[in-house]
């Protein structure tokens, strides 16, 4: 696995991140910061591995997307995820946008 590869370990997805020590994994978890890499050493998580599989790192996978989730940028911004539409000038810049139109009808 090389510096930069997703992994799945201890039953989460981390960023594999640059060692100084070739026998060591330094994985930051996706959804966290730099204060939570930890140090995986590649002997003993493989020792482990056949006893306890989520403590050794190995290649994450990630289903393709389905047709219906792809959309364009209009259809992205227009749905959170949720099912309630959103305000008009919501979204990304949607505050600066008002308020440029509002200075615009003003002079």
């Amino acid at each position: 696995m090389n510096v930069g590869s997703i992994v799945r370990c201890r039953n989460r997805d981390w960023v594999l991140l640059p060692s100084d020590d070739p026998e060591v994994h330094r994985p930051r978890p996706l959804t966290g910061g730099t204060d939570d890499v930890v140090s995986v050493h590649r002997r003993l998580a493989n020792l482990i591995g056949s006893d306890l599989p989520e403590e050794r790192p190995r290649p994450a996978a990630f289903p393709p997307p389905a047709a219906e989730d792809v959309t364009d940028a209009a259809g992205a911004s227009a749905h959170d995820g949720t099912d309630r539409e959103r305000p008009a000038g919501a979204g990304l810049g949607g505050a600066r946008r008002g308020r440029a139109r509002t200075a615009a009808v003003r002079e």
